[in-house]
């Protein structure tokens, strides 16, 4: 009821709430396979392989990941603001592309993340082949 989307006199089924509580676990099922790639990655390092298949493999899924949970979280105002108003007595509003700063920069930032692991494989590609070489 807080969102400002919802009239006063409108009412909320227990479908769309029940849609809506659906819709923003879906946004935190991705964050968490974000957050289980980097812990992934920091127990590749805690082992000692710092630039290793897995580790960079890593790396890169967590960026990904980002990405997605970003992506999910720019687009979720077109799906909420219809659903939650719904019954409106004015009317349903229109969904609304809304995005911050910080989504922003964290979807660089799972880019970088991407890069940065293509980086590593791309340094391991050269050692096994210089290794093969000499």
């Amino acid at each position: 009821m807080e969102t400002g989307v919802i009239e006063d006199l409108a009412t909320i089924t227990n479908v769309q709430r029940g849609i809506y509580f659906s819709l923003l676990e879906i946004g935190a099922l991705f964050a968490l396979c974000a957050y289980f790639y980097a812990m992934k990655w920091c127990f590749a390092v805690l082992r000692g392989y710092y630039i290793d298949r897995i580790s960079t493999r890593s790396i890169q899924q967590m960026g990904v990941w980002i990405m997605i949970t970003m992506l999910y979280h720019i687009s979720l105002p077109q799906v909420i603001r219809p659903l939650l108003s719904w019954h409106n007595l004015s009317g349903m509003k229109s969904g609304m592309f809304y995005y911050t700063s910080t989504e922003l920069y964290l979807m660089a930032m799972g880019f970088a993340f991407v890069v940065v692991g293509w980086v590593f494989t791309k340094a391991l590609d050269l050692k096994s082949e210089n290794e093969s070489f000499v």
